[in-house]
């Protein structure tokens, strides 16, 4: 092969892993660029550039007369004149396709190995992290639950006392006040039960909904009216509006109560003395939007991301300002979704945070007729959801 791309001389190896009759048609003529794959032409010329390292192998793909690629690896001698020029190279080539074939085979399987261990790193680190929050779940239930257990053991005792040597009958506004006590914490206890149970249902898909055509306006306002007298021992200011009388949707009216009374709950755990409570109803036609606007301590930026997630808080200290398991937002969430929803937050730490829950305005053609909402006293529902109050 010539500098000129010429060939001199071809034996028939070549004409075999080719299947051209190279001797007949490119003998002493120029070498058909047709026949190198374009990605491989650098090769080829290389092949007459003596600056190049012929102590390598030379790799590249011809178009075999079939149509297909062949790898082709030749090992060359160059020829230099009393000037340095490269003048010519011989030497052999050989067909190397099946080798390329199991290394990019090698190189495929490699790649799957990768992923496959950087799979089982993420599948780890997945773990880790879940294990890492089954402890930190166990450690604020554990916490959750110790609480109202030990005040209601506490209160039992002296109770007991009290009875024992007959001092009770001069004690009563104490026995009322530990009687409160005692169902303050049950209820607390209750809360957290129903929160756990009713998670836990969502995650296996049995949490259903029983849908009624209702006025969410009305639905909405009765549960802030409900309210206001908890929301007042706080010194706090609750305050509703809307810019509809009316609007029909579908939607479980228990379930939004319990949207409501957490977020509301919420708002009130983390006001301030004399702060305002807002709840808003808009009417955004194909859907209605129901947010819960406090202005309190609000919530740090870097934590806005996790509150809506499973057992997760926005302070996990045990000694923060309000109790709660974490477990109360996820379940709004997950209520709002299951409704074909959404729920977002809005807040700037220091100054307050809004809460919006977004519900499409749909009617169902049957109603589920089962629901009954007088099956629980709502008295009762409402203390259960402020029960971590403190009120």
């Amino acid at each position: 092969m010539l500098p000129e791309f010429k060939f001199i001389y071809l034996t028939s190896s070549i004409e075999e892993i080719l299947g051209y009759d190279l001797e007949i048609h490119y003998t002493n003529a120029n070498l058909p660029f047709e026949i190198i794959h374009p990605d491989d032409l650098h090769i080829q010329k290389s092949k007459i550039d003596k600056n190049s390292d012929f102590s390598k192998a030379f790799c590249a793909r011809f178009k075999h007369k079939d149509g297909h690629y062949v790898w082709i690896e030749d090992f060359l001698v160059p020829t230099y004149n009393e000037n340095g020029d490269l003048v010519s190279v011989s030497g052999f080539s050989r067909d190397i396709t099946e080798r390329k074939k199991l290394e990019k085979m090698l190189e495929e399987q490699n790649k799957l190995l990768e992923m496959d261990v950087t799979a089982e790193i993420k599948a780890n680190k997945i773990m880790e992290n879940t294990l890492k929050k089954q402890e930190e779940l166990l450690v604020n239930i554990s916490h959750e639950l110790k609480t109202p257990l030990n005040v209601i053991s506490a209160t039992a005792q002296l109770l007991e006392m009290y009875y024992m040597d007959d001092s009770i009958i001069n004690k009563k506004d104490i026995f009322i006040k530990y009687f409160k006590s005692i169902k303050l914490n049950t209820y607390r206890l209750s809360k957290l039960i129903n929160n756990i149970v009713d998670s836990s249902k969502i995650e296996a898909g049995f949490f259903q909904l029983n849908l009624l055509n209702v006025n969410i306006v009305n639905v909405v306002e009765e549960i802030v009216m409900s309210v206001t007298s908890f929301v007042k021992i706080k010194g706090l200011n609750i305050i509703f509006d809307t810019d509809t009388e009316e609007k029909i949707i579908a939607c479980d009216p228990e379930k939004i109560e319990r949207i409501m009374l957490n977020l509301i709950s919420n708002a009130t755990k983390f006001s301030n003395d004399n702060g305002e409570i807002f709840v808003n109803v808009k009417d955004m036609n194909e859907w209605i939007e129901i947010s819960v606007e406090d202005n309190g301590i609000g919530i740090e930026e870097k934590k806005m991301d996790i509150i809506f997630d499973r057992f997760e808080q926005a302070d996990k200290s045990l000694s923060r300002n309000a109790e709660g398991t974490g477990i109360g937002l996820s379940l709004v969430k997950s209520i709002a979704l299951l409704h074909g929803g959404s729920i977002n937050v809005e807040s700037e730490y220091g100054k307050g945070s809004k809460f919006t829950v977004t519900l499409p305005a749909g009617a169902v053609a049957k109603e589920n007729m089962i629901y009954d909402r007088n099956i629980k006293n709502k008295d009762e529902r409402i203390r259960i959801e402020f029960s971590d109050v403190y009120f």
